[in-house]
């Protein structure tokens, strides 16, 4: 387009659906008058320039953002277009910023970049104190490619929040004509005409509607009249036709689609509390196996002395990066404040975070607990759900005996009452392959095979303990709620069968090499005879004199029942000696 504001638009993408323009000469761009700077003030903005109060203004008042340009800094046309990867530019914001393709960009004839469509403006083209002639622009962009642009850059503006919302497209030539007489007489100046390149998009829309919609919907009856005042006050025309109406929305109401939002219109405007209380009717709500657990695991830990906790989501990166292991971390993009900037990859961070507060408070012994997700990833499967839990100082005083300090058993404990609250009948396997956060030495994995792992528990590492400022032993678990097997549903529950026959109990000793570990031989040994071999206990542990070096000695009890016959010692020995033979096979001899 080509008018008398001497410079030429192009509009080469569909982002921008209408460009107004006018070149302002001779203008004085100094202070802005008192009641202007008072009002920008007020709202928490600062005085910058006439010209830029002016714009400041309309976009608060108005709804109406608009952006001027120093005329003498642009060279040759103006030109709307989409960004091309590689490209940047310095912004009136102090930033600068590389730009991806696609996003809406204003630039000139020369390829001189001179702002983002509807987010902010560029520092090459920026008005200053010695600014004399000014362009003046006011636009109407798509509010998606608004938000894309916004979103892609971490850009935050008033423009950009007003635009992305969808402004009137009705106004964009009335808002430049109230701008530019504030500009005249503001800063003086002579003003061009206006130059107009493409067409708003038409927003308004017919509504189908009737005052019986405000009843069903709304609960409310209210007199007809009454209804169309409510709707002519804010800018809609009603067509009635009997019962039937028709509903035209303002321009600057584009969010108005249905019957349901005239609704709300006529309620918002006669105030929400016309609605009669009602009670909703009662609905049956089936718990799935999931939502069961939780509350059954919750339960089973507070049975235990435990206290659950709740905490956000996200961490500090630092805090982390401890927690991490090998997983990825997930930065947030716009976190709340630095110290939660990043989604908790575990929950012992929240919980040793909460123990140093009670500790501070002269907690000297607590259990804490949480249930929530977290984030080793961005996908949904990379997002387990967790229990976790935290205890500190001594078990409670008993009549019988002095307080206990707590130890890894404590926490293994709350581990395996986890499991059964979940229904895993299962024997559990232990190893030692713990992430970084819990101390080597007093540490546990559980697990269903190599593969299968259901959490960690034991005494946290002194490292970690450190970093949040906690100088006494704290012991934790984990369990990975998601990966502990769903019980399969069975029509009736399994009768208990009870021996009616008298157990015998024999006591072993093997030697085995220290790295072995106790539960590899407790599982063989449980193995060895599945329907006669009922309980294994271990019971001690000995190294020392009579044993060799770099062996241990471990005495287990294994209890022996049959269920329609009493054992004979022919039994019994046919059971010890595949005891002994599963042994055995993890290195044990017997002793």
């Amino acid at each position: 387009g080509q008018g008398d504001a001497g410079r030429t638009i192009q509009l080469k993408t569909e982002d921008c659906k209408l460009f107004v323009g006018r070149r302002i000469s001779g203008v004085t761009n100094g202070d802005s008058p008192d009641w202007l700077k008072k009002r920008l003030t007020s709202i928490g903005l600062r005085p910058i320039s006439a010209l830029v109060d002016v714009t400041n203004y309309m976009t608060v008042v108005y709804g109406r953002p608009l952006h001027v340009y120093d005329a003498a800094k642009l060279q040759g046309d103006i030109v709307v277009r989409t960004s091309r990867k590689g490209e940047a530019f310095d912004a009136l914001n102090d930033k600068h910023y590389e730009l991806p393709d696609g996003l809406c960009t204003i630039s000139d004839e020369k390829d001189t970049f001179h702002g983002l469509g509807g987010v902010v403006g560029g520092e090459e083209s920026g008005c200053t104190e010695s600014t004399t002639d000014v362009f003046l622009e006011a636009a109407w962009f798509e509010p998606l490619a608004v938000a894309k642009t916004g979103r892609a850059l971490n850009i935050d503006s008033d423009a950009r929040y007003r635009f992305e919302r969808t402004v009137d497209p009705e106004f964009v030539a009335k808002g430049a004509e109230i701008a530019t007489n504030l500009i005249l007489e503001f800063c003086g100046g002579e003003a061009s005409e206006l130059v107009s390149v493409g067409k708003a998009p038409n927003l308004v829309r017919d509504i189908s509607f009737n005052s019986q919609v405000l009843t069903t919907l709304g609960g409310v009856e209210l007199p007809e009249k009454e209804c169309k005042d409510i709707l002519s006050s804010l800018g809609f025309t009603v067509k009635a036709d009997g019962k039937q109406w028709v509903v035209r929305n303002p321009s600057w109401r584009p969010d108005m689609e249905q019957a349901a939002d005239i609704v709300e219109e006529i309620l918002r405007i006669k105030r929400y509390d016309v609605i009669p209380e009602a009670s909703l009717p009662p609905v049956a709500v089936t718990e799935d196996e999931r939502s069961a657990r939780l509350g059954t695991v919750r339960r089973a830990l507070v049975s235990r002395g435990m206290d659950e906790t709740y905490h956000f989501a996200f961490i500090d990166d630092k805090q982390a990066a401890r927690f991490a292991a090998d997983h990825e971390t997930v930065t947030v993009i716009n976190p709340i404040s630095s110290e939660m900037d990043t989604l908790r990859p575990s929950l012992i961070a929240g919980l040793l975070a909460a123990l140093g507060r009670n500790m501070g408070r002269a907690a000297a012994d607590a259990g804490l607990f949480e249930v929530g997700t977290v984030f080793h990833g961005v996908k949904a499967d990379q997002q387990p759900l967790m229990v976790a839990g935290v205890r500190l100082g001594h078990q409670p005083a008993h009549w019988s005996g002095k307080p206990r300090a707590m130890d890894t058993y404590d926490v293994k404990a709350d581990a395996e009452q986890v499991l059964a609250a979940c229904g895993l009948t299962t024997r559990v396997q232990v190893n030692t392959a713990v992430p970084g956060w819990y101390h080597p030495g007093k540490s546990g994995c559980l697990c269903l095979g190599p593969k299968n792992v259901l959490g960690y528990f034991g005494a946290v590492h002194p490292a970690i303990l450190r970093a949040f400022d906690i100088d006494k032993d704290v012991f934790a678990f984990e369990v990975m709620l998601d990966a502990i097997p769903v019980r399969k549903a069975k029509a009736s529950a399994e009768a208990l069968m009870l021996s009616e026959y008298q157990a015998t109990r024999r006591d072993f000793a093997f030697v085995v090499d220290d790295s072995v570990p106790a539960d590899a031989l407790l599982s063989a040994v449980k193995g060895a005879e599945k329907k006669l071999v009922r309980d294994v206990t271990l019971f001690d542990v000995y190294a020392g004199k009579g044993v060799p070096e770099g062996k241990k000695s471990l005495a287990i009890s294994v209890t022996l029942q049959a269920d329609d016959r009493t054992l004979s010692e022919e039994d019994i020995t046919v059971v010890s000696d595949a005891i002994i033979d599963a042994a055995a096979k993890q290195g044990g001899e017997l002793r």
